[in-house]
């Protein structure tokens, strides 16, 4: 078995060209500059239409709407069964603002 300085030298053998030290530029000391006060233009954010946020506590309606109904079998196809997957969910918050969950449309086997 090679020594590690043989594999050492192997090593650089196959490097092509030579390495270049390189050192860091030198770092501004702290506290070296005077303090200065910023300045800037303040702009009113965009309007989004919208208060933003929901208020809690949220509360479910009645008014869920469904997918078409699909049959799901298990891995093994001894058990089958049909669900109708759940497609939007309508909430309203403590304000009284309507809350949407909509789901995606599972995929089909």
């Amino acid at each position: 078995m090679a020594g590690i300085n043989q594999l050492k030298s192997d090593l650089n053998a196959l490097q092509t060209t030579d390495r270049q030290a390189r050192s860091l530029s030198p770092q501004e000391p702290k506290g070296s500059r005077p303090a200065t006060t910023g300045r800037g233009n303040w702009e009113e954010p965009a309007s989004t239409g919208s208060v933003g946020g929901i208020a809690s506590p949220i509360v479910e309606t009645a008014a869920r709407t469904y997918y078409a109904e699909q049959t799901l079998q298990s891995s093994d196809g001894l058990w089958s069964f049909r669900v109708k997957p759940i497609q939007q969910v309508t909430f309203h918050d403590s304000n009284g603002a309507e809350v949407l969950m909509i789901y995606a449309e599972p995929e089909r086997e």
